[in-house]
């Protein structure tokens, strides 16, 4: 049976039309008795392959069998696709990683935090990651530094105070 849709605008669309009656159910029924496809899905797939049939309509000779071939490797394929997706458990998603269980609430405060860090000079980027990052001691950050501790100390304390007048945002003085 050989399938040409003539030019006239009206009578393409119509003789789609057939077919698609014609074959719709049969073509559902296949995805969902023989494969064990859900309807939904089932629905899904034969839209798309009268999508396909109407881009190779010019290259098909017997649209039945085409048709019946094209959903027998459509509900197929959508068999193997749907065996390499793990379900999510019954009773729930896993237990949330309490490392993160706050994550929403600490993010912004993280972000204008780097933000801040960002703002301030490399000197006291250095002192602010060797005392709270790295958590150097005083003593220890001046002989990093090459300095006095009591400079380290004075360092660490006004860096600290401009990130967090950075981070408040307000105006230096």
């Amino acid at each position: 049976m050989s399938v040409h849709f003539p030019s006239e605008p009206g009578h393409a669309e119509q003789e789609f039309a057939a077919t698609y009656e014609e074959h719709y159910d049969l073509l559902v029924g296949i995805a969902v008795e023989r494969f064990g496809i859900s309807h939904a899905d089932a629905e899904t797939l034969v839209h798309e392959i009268f999508f396909d049939f109407l881009v190779h309509v010019d290259r098909i000779r017997d649209r039945r069998a085409w048709l019946i071939g094209a959903v027998y490797n459509a509900s197929k394929d959508h068999l193997r696709r749907a065996q390499r997706v793990e379900p999510l458990p019954e009773h729930g998603p896993d237990t949330v990683d309490p490392r993160y269980a706050r994550v929403a609430e600490q993010w912004p405060a993280e972000l204008a935090a780097r933000e801040a860090f960002a703002r301030i000079t490399p000197r006291c980027q250095l002192a602010l990651r060797l005392r709270y990052i790295e958590g150097h001691t005083i003593p220890s950050i001046a002989k990093i530094l090459d300095t006095t501790k009591q400079y380290a100390a004075k360092l660490v304390s006004r860096c600290l105070e401009l990130a967090h007048r950075r981070y408040g945002g307000r105006k230096e003085s």
